[in-house]
């Protein structure tokens, strides 16, 4: 059961009613640069094993011991790293040819399944 929008895990989610269809959910391909990148080579110098670790390309690789949502947050962070910035992006729909601030926490929370759909920066501070 996904929590309801702004929720921050700790609360009871309310039921779905049985006729609401599930909002659509982000579907997006690992950013190319992140294919193929091996958290084990993070080394434990640059901390791979218990935090987050960006390589010079931009691409940060999730802890080894990060619980899913973590590593599913960091991997959509990832496939939108590169996108400009775009005034009201990725509120209107979750594939977009920009984000802004907080279109794009939205869409990074959204795919580990922390929020149902996009968030303005208030909501999302609450």
């Amino acid at each position: 059961m996904q929590p309801e929008a702004g929720a921050t895990g700790t609360a009871t989610p309310a039921p779905r009613a049985a006729a609401e269809p599930a909002p659509p959910r982000p579907r997006r391909a690992a950013a190319p640069r992140a294919r193929g990148a091996d958290p084990a080579l993070a080394g434990a110098e640059t901390g791979g094993v218990r935090r987050a670790t960006a390589l010079p390309n931009g691409i940060a690789l999730p802890p080894l011991e990060a619980p899913a949502a973590v590593r599913s947050i960091i991997e959509a962070g990832n496939a939108i790293a590169r996108a400009p910035y775009k005034w009201g992006g990725g509120h209107g729909r979750w594939l977009d040819t920009g984000y802004d601030c907080s279109g794009s926490v939205s869409f990074a929370l959204a795919e580990a399944g922390l929020l149902d759909g996009p968030l303005a920066s208030g909501p999302l501070m609450r």
